[in-house]
């Protein structure tokens, strides 16, 4: 029986103990929430601005690399175009200035394929003697003198069209190449402007906040990434591009045959088609890609002005960012399909 007193006497002390606890926390949260509520809100509303004085560094150092990023993504878009893969001679579309692609392609041409295209070219020119000789029983009369000489100038045209087909390729490319040249070496007096193209000015820095600067950094940052796609996106394009056009060379010979006989001309025509377009493609590629910075800084407003708060147009503008980015791999994937548009399809 005492030793249930005990127990209980004990819990009771317990249990005043822990009342004693509650009660000195309580008085502690409500002193400490007394004097926050009488202290000023400007003590802690900006400690970087009041207490450290380094929001303007800050500023700066966020825009500065923005700025950066940005001169570089023009920059970096552009390098391709100085390079042979777009701009270069036929002979040397790979760079480096070695031609053993081309020399590999024109040895395979004179080669096989001339021979091919000889033997073909023989075959149209036996079927057409063939309609020569139909004609002529159906008449009971000799072929015209007319005829003849007709079918031995067009032998003679395409068996030299056959022996020169890579060459006829090479100058239809370098006439071609010439527009792309133009386009690339053309330094239109406004293009000066591209080197101040910022973000933000030195002089709009005391007007911007720290989230306004991180805003501007997350642009130049996802613009950034998207050009790094572009770029990859350009270079494997003009790769296979010029291997495409190695090809074609190759080849030349036997649709340049078909050229003489009715039935196969289109087909002919078609070749001579699709060679021009995939050539044009270059050009279009390499307009596209100098026209971009031009694009960018009238779709995203750049030149120094004070950008908007954080928050829903910050936000569009980076969508915006990363618009202009894509709709420049969108343009560079279709150049292909937009040269045969421009050569009728």
């Amino acid at each position: 029986m005492a030793g249930a007193l005990r127990t209980i006497r004990n819990s009771l002390h317990d249990t005043a103990q822990k009342k004693h606890q509650i009660i000195l926390f309580a008085i502690i949260v409500l002193t400490t929430a007394t004097m926050l509520s009488l202290t000023p809100s400007r003590a802690y509303a900006d400690i970087f601005g009041d207490i450290l004085g380094i929001n303007n560094w800050i500023v700066e150092l966020f825009c500065g690399f923005a700025n950066g990023l940005l001169s570089l993504i023009f920059g970096f878009l552009q390098s391709i175009t100085a390079t042979d893969l777009l701009i270069g001679s036929f002979q040397d579309l790979f760079g480096s200035g070695s031609s053993a692609l081309y020399r590999f392609a024109t040895d395979v041409c004179n080669g096989i394929i001339k021979p091919i295209g000889g033997t073909v070219l023989a075959l149209i020119m036996l079927m057409q003697l063939v309609k020569i000789s139909q004609r002529m029983d159906s008449s009971a009369s000799m072929p015209a003198l007319k005829e003849i000489l007709i079918l031995i100038v067009m032998y003679t045209i395409f068996s030299f069209l056959i022996s020169n087909a890579d060459k006829l390729c090479v100058m239809i490319y370098e006439v071609i190449n010439q527009i792309t040249l133009y386009i690339h070496n053309y330094n239109p007096s406004w293009s000066t402007d591209l080197g101040s193209i910022e973000f933000i000015t030195p002089s709009d820095v005391d007007s911007v906040s720290v989230g306004d600067a991180l805003g501007l950094l997350i642009v130049a940052a996802i613009t950034f990434l998207c050009a790094l796609v572009a770029w990859l996106v350009s270079f494997v394009m003009a790769l296979a591009r010029n291997l495409q056009l190695y090809i074609y060379l190759t080849f030349a010979p036997i649709p340049v045959a078909l050229l003489g006989f009715d039935e196969t001309r289109q087909m002919g025509i078609g070749f001579l088609k699709n060679f021009a377009s995939v050539c044009l493609a270059g050009t279009l590629m390499v307009f596209i890609l100098i026209a971009f910075p031009f694009v960018a800084a009238s779709v995203l407003e750049f030149g120094g002005g004070v950008p908007s708060s954080v928050g829903l147009n910050m936000l569009l503008n980076i969508l915006k960012a990363a618009g202009v980015c894509l709709l420049l791999i969108f343009a560079i994937i279709k150049s292909g399909s937009t040269a045969r548009d421009i050569l009728g399809g």
